[in-house]
């Protein structure tokens, strides 16, 4: 299957590790395509995304790996995070795939500035995405 996976500069994997390698080691038999472009918010990917015709979408809220980044930021997250869900929600084709509850079982520290992915980071992803594409491919991930 043709993967396509967009996002922003965590997507893009820069700064800090990215998790696009360990996904193509977990699904070998996929193509991925990485799409990440830096500085893309959450908002220009669901107009770019949802405006185009694909067969499957899995969505992914923004997340603060290494914990509670205090107000106003955990409400906008949180608030965020309910239009990606709704989204999903609204598309056949569309999965929400929620990351909060892998960051906040695996301690952390996930990321190399408060943002971008460090190695175990991006493990958390690859790990969450290979297991979405699984469920979405027959249960099939490699």
């Amino acid at each position: 299957m043709k993967i396509a996976v967009y996002g922003d500069s965590l997507t893009e994997g820069w700064p800090g590790a990215g998790f696009m390698p360990l996904l193509e080691r977990d699904l070998p038999r996929h193509s991925l395509l990485n799409r990440g472009r830096a500085g893309d918010t959450t908002v220009d990917l669901l107009i770019d995304l949802l405006g185009r015709s694909a067969p499957r979408l899995i969505l992914l809220p923004p997340v603060a790996p290494d914990g509670d980044l205090g107000e106003p930021f955990a409400t906008r997250l949180a608030e965020l995070a309910q239009i990606v869900e709704r989204a999903a929600g609204s598309r056949p084709q569309a999965r929400f795939v929620d990351l909060r509850p892998a960051f906040a079982a695996d301690g952390g520290p996930f990321t190399i500035d408060g943002v971008h992915l460090n190695e175990a980071g991006a493990v958390v992803v690859a790990e969450a995405l290979a297991a979405a594409i699984g469920r979405e491919d027959g249960g099939a991930a490699t």
